[in-house]
């Protein structure tokens, strides 16, 4: 069993999205017979982390803060990555985590700060998501 993962539930690594110790999943609870109940996790070195403070270690390991990603596939996987942080499942809509087909991600230094800008594909609709970190503090993350 997965660290993080609830007992029971059905764990779908993105082992495309593998960085060093970071892992990212979506966790599924096949006991919901009429909705799904789903949520995503991220795991570094076998401990499960979360929330703004997860997003500037993942960005700080990754050192995306010295070296930002450059090319569109890098900036995109970066996206994904951090959308597992910040995508939340509703009994709307899907927790998986997708980029929005029409909406790249951009991908801004402002100062020290990185600034992420990403629209997730809530069943076919754009989410936006803004994230901005520093290499000191928690991210913050502003939806919609």
């Amino acid at each position: 069993m997965t660290a993080g993962i609830p007992t029971g539930w059905r764990e779908e690594e993105r082992t495309d999205l593998r960085a060093g110790p970071w892992r990212f999943y979506r966790a599924v609870d096949p006991s919901f017979a009429e909705s799904v109940s789903e949520q995503n996790i991220v795991v570094r070195d076998g401990e499960r982390v979360s929330g703004p403070e997860g997003i500037s270690a993942l960005l700080a390991d990754l050192g995306a803060f010295e070296r930002p990603p450059g090319t569109p596939e890098e900036v995109a996987r970066l996206a994904e990555q951090v959308g597992h942080f910040v995508v939340e499942a509703t009994s709307r809509s899907s927790g998986r985590v997708r980029l929005h087909a029409d909406r790249p991600p951009a991908l801004r230094k402002d100062g020290g700060d990185l600034v992420l800008e990403a629209a997730y594909d809530r069943d076919g609709a754009p989410w936006p998501v803004t994230v901005t970190a520093g290499p000191s503090g928690p991210a913050r993350v502003q939806r919609g």
